[in-house]
């Protein structure tokens, strides 16, 4: 957890680096363009995986033939699905309305084959609790694909050409370390019956994340089709400011559980109290982050990005919402996915999903703008997490009590900390850099005073759980 939290916020501040420089580089619509083909390109990357990561991870027994097994599996996956961007990408950019964005989905699909052929390696290390491994390999590749590749290009005015090479650049140095440092088993063969398994698995596990993935994107699907590459620039650069510590933080959490839960699936307390500990310090984390992000848009916005950005200030408090909610159900799932249960996460999903294209599309009957998308999302996001509260919390040892009082504190949490960027950036006006971070190390302070009074009672008790195991691992 150490190493993925360290890694986490080393790379969240490199993303965020090269954010301001290129957001003042390039315009909008060129983040627009590469953001129309970047969605485009994640409805195959999903399936480019095909769930094998949490195939080998969750494996009780993994010899060397299931190495080898999963590598070559791997492989064909990498070749397939990277031609098959290549012969969609017309039809992608017409699904988006950006038919330009057509050539630059075509050299994104390098990544895809190259983010296939990393899962198996990658997935090793993970097994193998080679954390320390994987951060420092996570850490070297976002600073010279992101801030060595893709700055570089930009100030040479590379323009859009920029953006492609940091991102196809980081996996390709992913892959190469991953791979020397795993040292997969490839040439023990291929076993029909271990394939089978992992496809079974896999293929799950990847329909579910790729209807999560329809479910987290239908907003920006609706922005790219209606609203044109400008609108869609503004709105990923605001998903893109949350979505990035969020991302990581639940990255950090979720990569370290998996292996974990999987290591004691049949063991009931050990389960239960790790469920209860990774849910509490979590939301505690994530709402409260979410809430000064979106308290202080205002003056975040301009300093990361520099003038011409409004309309991303404006979402942001919505996109931040549905973000931090999104990310609350990553340890519930991460939990189901150790137990096995698959399917009815699978079946979760496509309720979500449902729920989703409903919200998105009665506000695109209505006339589709930026704010109410993301409002609409963000409602689907309290859906979401309601059910699984309802269907996946009760199976896991926990009980919807146990989550839900941890969920409230969190959000009182959230609402503490932010007091003061409210009071400071939106009802007195000021704008200010150190008016800003003042304000929000004020709220910080705030809320762990909240932490050690009465109130927080239940997260100093899952801290000092952790804490115990810590000590006792």
């Amino acid at each position: 957890m150490g190493w993925n939290w360290g890694a986490s916020v080393v790379t969240a501040v490199v993303q965020l680096v090269y954010t301001a420089v290129t957001s003042r580089v390039l315009t909008p619509a060129d983040f627009g363009l590469v953001a129309a083909a970047l969605l485009s390109v994640r409805f195959v990357t999903y399936f480019s995986r095909f769930g094998l990561s949490s195939a080998v991870v969750q494996r009780e027994r993994l010899g060397r033939l299931e190495e080898s097994t999963a590598l070559r599996l791997s492989a064909l996956f990498a070749l397939g699905f990277g031609l098959l961007v290549v012969l969609l990408a017309p039809v992608l950019g017409v699904l988006v309305r950006s038919p330009e964005t057509a050539q630059i989905t075509r050299w994104l699909s390098v990544g895809v084959a190259l983010t296939a052929l990393t899962t198996v390696p990658e997935a090793l290390l993970r097994r193998r609790l080679r954390f320390r491994t994987l951060s420092m390999v996570r850490v070297s590749s976002f600073t010279v694909g992101y801030l060595g590749f893709g700055v570089g290009a930009a100030l040479l005015g590379a323009g859009v050409w920029s953006l492609v090479l940091s991102s196809t650049s980081q996996v390709a140095i992913a892959l190469v370390a991953t791979t020397l440092l795993a040292r997969p088993a490839f040439r023990e063969g291929f076993s029909r019956s271990v394939a089978s398994g992992l496809v079974r698995f896999g293929g799950t596990e990847s329909v579910t994340g790729f209807l999560q993935f329809l479910t987290y994107n239908l907003d920006t699907v609706a922005v790219a089709r209606y609203l044109g590459p400008s609108a869609i620039g503004q709105y990923s650069r605001a998903t893109y400011l949350v979505g990035v510590p969020f991302e990581y933080l639940s990255t950090a959490v979720t990569a370290g559980l998996l292996p974990g839960f999987s290591r004691v699936q049949h063991e009931r307390s050990r389960f239960a109290g790790a469920l209860r500990i990774a849910v509490g310090l979590q939301a505690a984390v994530v709402l409260m982050v979410a809430a000064v992000v979106a308290a202080a848009a205002p003056a975040l916005v301009p300093w990361l990005l520099g003038p011409g950005w409004e309309s991303a200030a404006q979402v942001l408090p919505f996109v931040a919402a549905a973000q931090a909610l999104g990310y609350l159900d990553s340890v519930p799932s991460v939990a189901a996915v150790a137990k096995g249960m698959v399917g009815r996460l699978l079946a979760l999903q496509t309720v979500s999903l449902v729920v989703n294209l409903a919200l998105i599309g009665a506000v695109v009957l209505k006339g589709p703008a930026l704010v109410p998308l993301a409002a609409a999302w963000s409602l689907g996001s309290v859906v979401r997490l309601g059910l699984y509260l309802v269907w996946i919390v009760p199976r896991l040892g926990v009980t919807r009590v146990e989550l839900v009082g941890r969920y409230a504190f969190a959000v009182l949490a959230a609402a503490v900390a932010s007091a003061p960027v409210v009071g400071v950036v939106r009802v007195a006006g000021s704008t200010g850099f150190w008016s800003m971070v003042g304000s929000a190390a004020l709220g910080v302070v705030l809320a762990g005073l909240l932490v050690v009074s009465p109130l927080g009672r239940t997260v100093r008790t899952d801290a000092g759980g952790l804490r115990s195991r810590l000590v006792n691992r």
